[in-house]
């Protein structure tokens, strides 16, 4: 999809919420292509958002630090364009992990305790994520530093041609996202909510798309 087919389809939304007929100058359209970046990054925050994940694969083995049990754990600072991490493997873990706990879950301070077999392992790998002066993955823990490969769910991101990074399929949320925004902007906040609420109602009635594991 294009910028400027969202925009013709915000144009139209709005049109239709109106209570009398809007006229649309170019400074119009420019504040509504204003909103489509923000409003891609909201659409794909919601539940039912699927694309293709981004790969990530590497061996930079000064990612891994050493714990006090003499195990290896990966610092891994996710990429500006992450919007959430789907899952993290290491060379040497049994399995991959699928979940990313916050720092409070109570087995992230066991992870540095020296007693052996107290923090997690590779046949039992855990990952934390924290935003401390920046969003890192913490993973525990292998044996040797190693390759690893972080597959993520990426921020849509907008071509020189306004080609927006996102399935069709999410043409109708992504447009009433943008007409909310814009309505928000000048403070027309009831016709926004409507917007918004229709933009959920139209994730919900998305064809099934596959796994993201």
């Amino acid at each position: 999809m294009k910028i400027a087919e969202i925009v013709t389809q915000v144009r139209n939304i709005i049109n239709e919420m109106a209570t009398q007929g809007d006229s649309f100058s170019q400074e119009t359209d420019e504040a509504i292509k204003a909103f489509v970046s923000t409003a891609a990054r909201q659409v794909a925050s919601l539940p039912g958002y699927v694309a293709d994940p981004k790969v990530i694969s590497e061996g930079a083995t000064t990612n891994f630090l050493t714990r006090p049990d003499g195990l290896y754990f990966l610092r891994l600072s996710l990429p500006d364009d992450c919007l959430r991490p789907i899952s993290l493997n290491i060379v040497g873990w049994v399995t991959p992990v699928y979940v990313f706990h916050p720092v409070t879950d109570r087995r992230f301070l066991a992870q540095y305790s020296s007693a052996p077999g107290i923090g997690n392992g590779p046949s039992s790998p855990i990952a934390f994520i924290t935003a401390d002066n920046g969003t890192y993955i913490l993973a525990h823990a292998v044996k040797e530093r190693s390759d690893y490969t972080l597959r993520y769910m990426a921020v849509p991101a907008i071509a020189a041609d306004g080609t927006i990074g996102m399935p069709d399929k999410y043409t109708d949320a992504l447009a009433y996202t943008t007409a909310g925004l814009y309505m928000q902007s000048v403070d027309d906040f009831t016709k926004a909510k409507t917007a918004f609420d229709t933009a959920a109602a139209c994730m919900q009635h998305i064809p099934d798309a596959p796994s993201e594991s």
